[in-house]
């Protein structure tokens, strides 16, 4: 749990930064801390969290549709694996529930944001099925 806990506050860093490089209008630097950032931490190593996933809007806004339609994918067939792992558990863990949910609506919203209805509405239909998990 404390690695977790040290990628996600580095992740959340990284974001600050580039959304701060974004801000200021300084797209290039913006895109190569968001690259950084997954070069180093990448996903099959360290699942992408809550921080990771607010980067998908930032790489849209970006125009680096491919990238964040690349990660919102790992990132939603990852939460919905555990979002399915929860709902068969009898004892959840409402902080792992509450971060799952909160990236999978992330994904969401990057799919319809790029308008891949197709993989949106299938996002959609797993969220809807699972949404209730743990109360």
């Amino acid at each position: 749990t404390e690695y977790r806990n040290f990628v996600r506050n580095t992740r959340q860093s990284f974001y600050t930064l580039a959304a701060a490089l974004y801000n200021q209008g300084d797209e290039e630097r913006a895109k190569e801390v968001i690259s950084y950032c997954f070069e180093e931490m990448p996903h099959h190593n360290f699942p992408i969290d809550i921080f990771a996933a607010s980067s998908f809007d930032l790489l849209v806004r970006m125009g680096e549709t491919e990238q964040a339609q690349s990660l919102a994918r790992l990132a939603g067939d990852h939460s919905v694996d555990w979002l399915e792992y929860f709902s068969k558990n009898p004892h959840l863990d409402e902080f792992e529930i509450r971060q799952h949910t909160y990236v999978l609506r992330q994904v969401i919203d990057t799919f319809k944001q790029t308008g891949d209805t197709e993989t949106s509405n299938y996002y959609i239909e797993r969220y809807n099925a699972l949404r209730n998990i743990g109360g």
